[in-house]
């Protein structure tokens, strides 16, 4: 498979390099807030130079099976918050909403459009699995570097997470472009990030501390 440098990929990588550094500056709003700018800017800028920037992102109706590929975005994101909540000694699902239960979720619908909607969709002209493996990578990547570089990196298995990361990614890819749409991964990271932290007291750190 061979993959050619060209304006797209360029794009691309500087879209994952300026979410890395916003992950790696997430605690100081000076740096923080440029990088974020910067990959915004870049995604805006390209979306616009390709003729259809809603169907780039994903955000298109029109799909193949898309309610089937829905339905299995959210069965399997129900799944894994429940295996995470069990594994974690927590109750089966949450008991109670706060203010998390809105933010949370936000947050994760975010990264599904920057790397699910954005990067998969502008990569994809090369073959669909470069895009599916530079969008789980890019997110993997951003999420190490978030919380390897909080205050409980220390506490955290790094190992775990990125294989966690970059394989739930790897399948919420699948389901993007099986049904030509976002909407799959866009709700399911939803509904993940709402039933995991939902009831939760304090914003995890992942909530750009």
């Amino acid at each position: 498979m061979k993959i050619s440098i060209d304006k797209k990929t360029w794009q691309a990588a500087v879209v994952i390099i300026a979410m890395a550094a916003f992950g790696f500056f997430t605690g100081n709003r000076l740096f923080a807030l440029p990088v974020l700018l910067i990959a915004g800017t870049t995604m805006v800028l390209s979306a616009r130079e390709h003729g259809n920037p809603v169907r780039l992102l994903g955000l298109s109706f029109q799909g193949k099976h898309r309610i089937v590929w829905l339905l299995a975005g959210l069965a399997v994101s129900s799944l894994l918050a429940i295996y995470y909540r069990f594994h974690f000694s927590e109750s089966f699902l949450p008991l109670s909403f706060g203010i998390i239960a809105l933010v949370g979720p936000l947050i994760g619908m975010t990264e599904e459009l920057v790397f699910r909607g954005y990067i998969q969709g502008i990569l994809s002209h090369h073959h669909p699995v470069t895009g599916i493996l530079a969008a789980a990578a890019g997110h993997t990547l951003y999420k190490a570097i978030l919380l390897g570089t909080s205050p409980v990196a220390g506490m955290i298995d790094m190992k775990t997470l990125m294989g966690f990361t970059f394989l739930t990614g790897c399948l919420y890819g699948y389901f993007r472009h099986q049904s030509a749409q976002v909407y799959a991964p866009l709700l399911g990271h939803g509904l993940f990030d709402l039933l995991v932290y939902g009831d939760q007291a304090q914003f995890p750190l992942w909530v750009w501390y």
